[in-house]
């Protein structure tokens, strides 16, 4: 009440997140509830009292989440409150998420501390100092490549990156994965579990949502390379329950006729999916078996040329 009875007289005319998150908020960062003592602080303690201080004047203050170091707003920057030589960095990539995919880190005290940056595209005023910019790609076996960058920031200087994953070989998409048993239904209700439809040949089980937009990109694909696709690997289609069907679907069907169409109406896609690592209901959900249960390679979600990389893979097994 006493944090709060101070700093409301300051709001005038500040915009009301930046006034709740950064002046009215008592909270700084996982410092304890408790009365401080002012002498004998950590770093970190002393700078989370720095923006207490701050806040407590009105001022929008906050710890740098790059360096941890006490910030206040002055016309529209974040400002370190104990000025230290500054470059801009700036970083673009596409599909890449940070902490999973990409990190960056700051070299302090011998080691290489982890930073964080927010998610890409960004651009933002750091401390001069040395950096390592890493990017990662995980492969189905569980094994990760990666590239580092290291370099060196100087005051005033602005540099910018455009992260890329480490391309793999094609024969590195391939692991090997156990799934579950699982059964679909086929157009008379009959049961049948997968492992009889792969026949211990590969086969790509793909399940679908015709009216999704991921899934009619993927149908379109589809519709031209199905000839070449199931050449290398028999195609068994799963349907949701609900059989929807879609005019991207209905020319597909049309087309090539006879096709090993089943229906999911157990929703067995979601223990697949988990088993696979991947996103229950990102749909297109697709496995490339090299005989059931071994899944030689999964993928949830559309990705531009899936279905010309499934056949490279399945020329593969």
């Amino acid at each position: 009440m006493y944090h709060m009875k101070r700093v409301l007289p300051n709001k005038h005319g500040m915009d009301d997140s930046l006034f709740i998150n950064y002046v009215l908020c008592p909270h700084i960062g996982m410092e304890p509830i408790c009365k401080w003592d002012e002498e004998g602080l950590s770093m970190l303690d002393a700078n989370s009292a720095a923006v207490a201080k701050l806040r407590l004047s009105g001022m929008p203050a906050r710890l740098s989440p790059v360096t941890g170091a006490a910030e206040y707003m002055q016309n529209g920057r974040w400002t370190p409150l104990n000025a230290v030589p500054m470059g801009r960095l700036e970083l673009a990539g596409d599909g890449l998420k940070q902490g999973e995919s990409w990190a960056l880190t700051r070299l302090k005290d011998g080691e290489y501390l982890p930073l964080n940056m927010g998610e890409l595209p960004l651009c933002m005023d750091i401390p001069a100092g040395k950096y390592a910019l890493m990017v990662t790609n995980r492969l189905p076996s569980g094994d990760q490549q990666y590239v580092a960058n290291r370099f060196e920031l100087t005051e005033g200087e602005r540099l910018g990156f455009t992260l890329l994953r480490p391309k793999a070989e094609l024969s590195e998409l391939l692991g090997h994965t156990a799934l579950c048993d699982a059964i679909v239904y086929d157009k008379h209700g009959q049961a049948l579990p997968l492992a009889s439809l792969c026949a211990g040949n590969a086969a790509l089980i793909a399940f679908l949502q015709p009216g999704g937009e991921p899934t009619e990109h993927f149908l379109n694909e589809l519709y031209d390379a199905y000839e070449r696709l199931s050449a290398v690997c028999r195609v068994v289609i799963v349907l949701p329950s609900s059989g929807s069907s879609s005019p991207a679907y209905a020319r597909f069907a049309d087309k090539y006729g006879r096709i090993d169409t089943y229906i999911d109406a157990d929703e067995v896609q979601e223990p697949l999916a988990r088993a696979a690592f991947k996103e229950p209901g990102d749909y297109p959900l697709l496995f490339l078996m090299g005989g059931y249960p071994d899944c030689r390679f999964a993928s949830a979600g559309y990705s531009v040329g899936s279905v010309e990389l499934i056949i490279k893979l399945a020329a593969l097994i």
